[in-house]
């Protein structure tokens, strides 16, 4: 019979029956344990090991101020590529949905400057 076991120093698992080496740290646990592990971590949770060094699923931290503010960057880049085509000379607009999808870009490079940044973001509406 295999025995499923936990290094908190890797954060890995192993099992007896493929694993010749086993790290020292490593703690015994169940097969149940181990599949309830991995149905948690599935479900977006993180194994990460407790003081005793078993592992536990825990909730991700939530992203720092710095993290928010580089994912809200990349979509308002991304957003800012998806309208680059309405700045074409020859795209088929009138001036004044030219003149629209301006002030809908300069919005975008605003969105940094929102004083709930990055914590709280209000994205402006593209034109129709």
């Amino acid at each position: 019979m295999s025995t499923i076991y936990y290094s908190a120093a890797s954060g890995g698992f192993y099992r007896s029956d493929i694993h010749e080496h086993i790290p020292h740290d490593a703690v015994a646990i169940s097969a149940d344990e181990h599949a309830a592990l991995l149905d948690a971590q599935t479900a977006g949770k993180r194994i990460q090991p407790n003081a005793a060094g078993h592992p536990v699923a825990q909730a991700p931290a939530p992203p720092t101020a710095e993290q928010q503010a580089a994912q809200h960057r990349h979509r308002r880049d991304r957003l800012l590529e998806a309208s680059d085509i309405r700045l074409l000379s020859d795209y088929p607009q009138t001036q004044a949905e030219l003149n629209a999808w301006l002030q809908y870009r300069e919005a975008l490079r605003r969105v940094p400057e929102q004083p709930t940044f990055p914590n709280e973001v209000t994205w402006p509406t593209p034109p129709k």
